[in-house]
């Protein structure tokens, strides 16, 4: 029987918060002490890490896979394409535990990649740019539909007519902008050409000669 090795400092650390958060490992590698401009790359470093990864893969559900197939990619793919966070997906049973996720996108990108590998890895970053995509739809809905919050009295919901009254107060804006602002901060992560902070204009006179560049910041003065 091959022994569990322990973790320590942390590795340790991370993998124990990493299971009592519900799996976010930007929150774990932040609640290892990181600095925070470096919280990012080390999740990403733990998460690769064979010995993180083979203590977070000992906690999945029992007949969660762990081998890579099509149909599996595939469904993960769509699941994330219809705007499911890997945290939701990866919770159910007949699917990959997150851990494994990294695993495959790990192997994918190694010197040697198991078969299908590469192909997932294709897919999967196609994936997050279209979930980046409906991301946008939910944007707009939030600003135009959900910037109100339920009328309370006394902790009860108010109805009038069997519906619901709501109030715009500011409390829900606050909510739902920090709702918009988290979900295009992912949106640039996910596709910076198409949701990054600038685009580039390119533009060419009636003989086809460039002319001057100009960069358009979204919020500020447009700059040659």
């Amino acid at each position: 029987m091959t022994k569990k090795k322990l973790l320590s400092g942390r590795k340790a650390r991370f993998v124990a918060e990493y299971r009592r958060n519900g799996g976010d490992e930007i929150s774990a590698a932040r609640h290892c002490g990181y600095a925070e401009k470096n919280v990012e790359p080390k999740a990403k470093e733990m998460m690769a890490n064979p010995d993180v990864v083979a203590a977070l893969l000992a906690d999945r559900k029992r007949g969660q896979p762990t081998k890579y197939n099509k149909a599996l990619g595939d469904e993960l793919c769509i699941r994330l394409m219809n705007a499911e966070s890997l945290n939701s997906v990866c919770r159910d049973d007949d699917m990959p535990e997150k851990a494994t996720v990294c695993l495959w996108l790990n192997d994918a990108i190694g010197p040697d990649p198991s078969p299908g590998m590469t192909e997932f890895f294709d897919q999967y970053t196609r994936a997050r740019q279209i979930q980046s995509e409906m991301m946008s739809d939910d944007v707009v809905d939030i600003i135009d539909n959900q910037a109100a919050d339920t009328v309370m009295v006394d902790g009860v919901p108010v109805m009038i007519d069997k519906k619901l009254v709501t109030a715009v107060t500011s409390a829900s804006v606050g909510h739902a902008k920090a709702r918009v602002e988290t979900r295009m901060k992912l949106m640039e992560k996910l596709w910076p050409k198409r949701f990054g902070p600038s685009t580039l204009l390119k533009h060419s006179d009636a003989d086809g000669k460039s002319m001057p560049t100009m960069v358009m910041n979204f919020g500020g003065k447009p700059t040659e």
